[in-house]
């Protein structure tokens, strides 16, 4: 059985998730969705992560 992320309530998009401690980044490993995917906090570089939406 598979669970759809909608049937949770769970919105749908791009997330930064910033740590208050550090002012890292959280980021997931290789792009991974499994669980137990490892996390890295990674300095900010530039305010717009989303590709679709950099100005280039």
């Amino acid at each position: 059985m598979t669970a759809d992320l909608q049937t949770f309530g769970f919105p749908t998009g791009y997330f930064v998730i910033r740590s208050v401690a550090t002012s890292r980044l959280w980021d997931v490993e290789g792009d991974e969705i499994e669980d137990g995917t490892e996390i890295a906090l990674w300095p900010e570089k530039e305010k717009s992560l989303v590709e679709s939406i950099k100005i280039l």
